[in-house]
């Protein structure tokens, strides 16, 4: 048991700081969308519907990071690897979100048509691509300060930050 214990409490610790970084991203997605369709009404995620998908992708991201291809640019210029590592990571948030909405099409459409247009649909909408953007944006700058640590070391970092 305890050992079971250890192991899950590893595996929380690797991906708090993606759980973090994720919850603050979609609280913050989610005022932009409620700022910029406010006169349509659009009504905004709950607290637990954030919380769960940040949980879900900082999973996504610690699974990422055992993907065999992910390292290709070790020892060359950080910028390869960061944006390397960024294009992985929004491509597998993309997946994350596209399955969450097709989710409640599956069980509520007739036919997979139906699902496919109703996805569609769905992505066409303004809401779904300014997510999409800074997801983008903000993984770019998480990903490149991760390499970053990766290269200079946490505690040199810890110092030069907070003395």
């Amino acid at each position: 048991m305890k050992k079971t214990l250890d192991w899950l409490w590893e595996e929380f610790y690797s991906a708090l700081p993606c759980i973090i970084f994720f919850f603050v991203i979609f609280n913050l997605a989610d005022f932009t969308k409620l700022m910029v369709f406010k006169k349509w009404t659009t009504t905004g995620y709950n607290f637990l519907v954030i919380l769960t998908a940040s949980l879900v992708m900082g999973k996504v991201m610690v699974i990422s990071n055992h993907l065999p291809f992910i390292g290709v640019f070790s020892g060359k210029p950080l910028i390869y690897s960061t944006l390397w590592k960024t294009f992985i990571y929004f491509i597998c948030s993309l997946l994350v979100r596209l399955i969450e909405r097709l989710a409640p099409f599956v069980f509520r459409e007739k036919s997979w048509a139906d699902v496919q247009e109703k996805i569609m649909d769905s992505m066409a909408h303004t809401d779904f691509w300014i997510v999409q953007m800074w997801l983008f944006v903000l993984l770019l700058i998480f990903v490149a300060y991760a390499e970053l640590i990766s290269q200079v070391g946490r505690d040199k970092v810890w110092k030069m930050f907070f003395g």
